[in-house]
């Protein structure tokens, strides 16, 4: 019952993602609607060289297996028993900007766990240039901004909508 709570907690902190988005502020990054089907995006606010530090975000670690998740959070969340290497199913909400990212297959920045601090460190995987948008690979095996399937969407029944114009 508690996890439902927390969960739930987190979706309505979810809901206020424009507020929140407007209220993080990062001299590096900002978050804009990118008039696209995907909605807000983060982009450079500064060029960037590859292997460059664009973002550590603090992440929280849910305890529950990616398929109890309630949709919205699905979005949202990375899986945190794969990219950790761990037995125990779990996920985790990126913190920052770091749930925030779009996907792009190749990317251009790729993400990696630091299980020690429970963060997640977003690296430039190419030279990005300010006003660029920042993007990760959902499908990327550990993290990597580039692979062979591009499939994320469809396995996990997300659909984008079109934005009103």
């Amino acid at each position: 019952m508690a996890l439902l709570y927390t969960l739930s907690k987190i979706i309505n902190c979810l809901t206020t993602e424009f507020i929140m988005t407007h209220i993080i502020h990062s001299p590096a990054t900002y978050v804009k609607d990118t008039q696209t089907a995907k909605g807000k995006g983060v982009y450079a606010a500064k060029d960037y060289k590859i292997g460059d530090i664009i973002e550590t975000a603090p992440v929280i670690v849910l305890l529950a297996p990616y398929a109890t998740l309630p949709p919205r959070l699905k979005t949202r969340v990375f899986n945190w028993g794969d990219l950790t290497q761990s037995e125990t199913p779990s996920s985790a909400l990126a913190l920052g900007f770091g749930s925030l990212y779009n996907h792009a297959n190749p990317a251009s920045i790729s993400f990696n766990a630091d299980v020690e601090n429970q963060a997640m460190i977003y690296t430039a995987a190419q030279d990005i240039y300010k006003d660029q948008e920042l993007t990760i690979n959902y499908n990327g095996p550990d993290g990597h901004f580039c692979s062979e399937q591009d499939d994320w969407f469809a396995r996990n029944n997300v659909i984008l909508e079109t934005p009103d114009t």
